[in-house]
């Protein structure tokens, strides 16, 4: 079990509007807010350079709220004992009133014979290139600093670096170690992606209240480092109703995830702890099969039961006899036929959960796809148990009719895309993945499309991100390497399946087969080069996984 803790992650706007619903509803003053951030960004410099006395500290302070927490920063380490030097940007001096009266704070500061507090102008009007020389000489005497602030711009800026900040930022570059507060300058708060060339690469991130989803995805977690969350007071049922806005998600730490998996059966017999079904597997792909009936059980089902062509069956039976396989002939493409929807449905019946999907060979050809669109459209409009669809079973909702089957389900479904199959679902409904940074970043997309398709989404990718039809967002706590790799989609599926045919939520099965999955990663790369992982090997360590929650 990895020792992550919960965490929620914030969009930019909804971080704003709890900033300013706390100031308004409540009469905190924006200033306390500021002065909080800034004391525990101080706090956490200070806990990483452990003497701040004769360490050289310069502070890049912008012209927004961002500067303003700079601002402060510059000043609570000067009094802890640091030499700072502020290069400030001019459109500070007409910021918001508490931006200008933390810099006016500096200002009145008495001079000092044992520090030293040097305050520099960068004047935004005047010529970029003087004001680069001016700088640069007034820096010259202080040597490399030993560390830089990035306080330029914040969240919620997006766009390729304009200047003066581009030049500004390059003066961090210098510096032995780079600490970002909230967002590093050229990075989109909502996206991760890097905004143009430039911009800072931090050795350590802290930001306010909640993480923003920056931290998590794209170039993000390369560009911020180590990031650290300063709890600011915003009351707690705001930072709640922040977290029901799209794009905005928690990521389940280890208590949650093992909360979860305690709502699993614990019957005494194989049917009381969970009976669930695989349709998976044609004669070219029963690795699939196997690897997702392996998956299932591993993780705790009581009973799986498969249906697919007799050579994928014959296959599974050789390594797996545990399981119990249902065998129909082949189609001449080697995959299940669509007349095996009806015997399916009639002999599992009474699973508690059922995975259709991995390996159903649906790109053979077109006789293939109409065979795997007939099997899995009557399985979806007819299955009562919760259905995980996954792999070939996505491919097979490639059309509008089969798409309207899903969300006219009175079963609960799961669908677990890679980014290629979810852009081909979202076009199967008739519209597009937006690709426009405020409605492109995974959370928004995934928390927006499981309410649309009224299913749990499992969108994978690094890392993995699991909405429910409610719009309710998780965030896998990591991501690795050795999950980069044949079979791992199928492995997750089983074991998504596994977990609910125990009677887990199926929100809650997704999480915690997601964390599942990492952590055997994280045991397999701990022992082995994690290029050298294999799907088996995930399937070989998910009861030491379980069995530490």
């Amino acid at each position: 079990m990895q020792s992550h803790p919960d965490r929620i992650i914030l969009s930019a706007d909804a971080m704003r509007r709890a900033d300013r619903r706390t100031i308004d509803e409540f009469g905190l003053a924006s200033f306390t807010l500021m002065e909080t951030a800034a004391r525990g960004v101080a706090d956490e410099i200070e806990r990483r350079m452990a003497d701040l006395a004769e360490r050289a500290v310069l502070v890049l302070a912008g012209p927004g709220n961002n500067g303003g927490d700079g601002l402060a920063v510059a000043r609570l380490l000067f009094q802890r004992g640091a030499d700072v030097f502020v290069l400030y940007h001019s459109g500070a001096e007409g910021a918001s009133a508490e931006t200008q009266l933390n810099l006016e704070l500096l200002r009145r500061i008495p001079e000092s014979e044992e520090r030293m507090l040097t305050l520099h102008r960068w004047d935004a009007a005047a010529d970029l290139q003087t004001q680069i020389d001016t700088a640069r000489g007034a820096m010259a005497p202080w040597g490399p600093f030993d560390l830089a602030v990035d306080a330029l711009l914040g969240i919620g800026v997006t766009g390729a670096l304009r200047e003066p900040i581009a030049s500004m930022a390059e003066f961090a570059l210098s510096a032995r170690s780079i600490a970002a507060i909230d967002v590093p300058t050229g990075l989109d708060t909502d996206t991760g992606e890097r905004q143009g060339a430039g911009g800072m690469h931090a050795d350590f991130t802290v930001t306010m209240a909640a993480t923003k989803p920056c931290h998590w995805f794209g170039a993000g977690p390369k560009s911020c480092g180590d990031v650290t969350v300063v709890d600011i007071g915003l009351p707690a049922h705001l930072m709640e109703a922040a977290m029901q806005e799209p794009g905005s998600a928690r990521v389940a730490g280890a208590a949650t995830v093992a909360r979860f998996l305690r709502s699993a059966s614990r019957g005494e017999h194989k049917f009381a702890v969970g009976q669930a079904a695989v349709v998976a597997g044609s004669n070219r792909y029963s690795g699939a099969l196997i690897l997702a009936s392996k998956a299932a059980a591993r993780v705790g089902a009581g009973y799986v039961v498969c249906a697919s062509t007799e050579r994928a069956a014959a296959a599974l039976d050789a390594q797996l006899p545990e399981v119990v396989a249902l065998s129909f002939r082949a189609t001449e493409s080697g995959t299940l036929p669509a007349a095996a929807a009806a015997p399916i449905l009639a002999e599992f019946g009474s699973c508690r959960a059922c995975l259709v999907g991995p390996g159903l060979g649906y790109a053979k050809d077109d006789g293939a796809r109409d065979e795997i669109r007939g099997l899995v459209g009557q399985l979806v409009r007819e299955m009562q148990a919760p259905l995980v669809i996954d792999a070939d079973g996505l491919n097979a909702l490639d059309r509008p009719e089969a798409l309207r089957a899903v969300l006219e389900r009175q079963g609960a479904t799961v669908l677990t895309p890679h980014p290629g199959e979810f852009g081909r679902l979202v076009e199967a409904s008739g519209q597009r993945v937006p690709t426009d940074p405020a409605h492109d970043r995974p959370t928004w997309l995934a928390s927006t499309w499981a309410r649309r398709f009224g299913v749990v989404l499992v969108l994978k990718g690094s890392p993995t991100v699991i909405a429910g039809p409610d719009g309710t967002t998780f965030v896998a706590p990591d991501t690795s390497r050795a999950l980069a790799t044949a079979g791992s989609g199928d492995v997750l599926a089983g074991m998504i399946t596994g977990l609910i045919a125990q009677g887990l939520d199926p929100l809650e099965a997704a999480v915690a087969a997601v964390h599942l999955g990492l952590d055997a990663a994280t045991d397999y790369a701990a022992e082995h080069s994690a290029a050298s992982c294999q799907a088996t090997d995930l399937i070989e360590r998910i009861a030491t996984a379980l069995h530490r929650y």
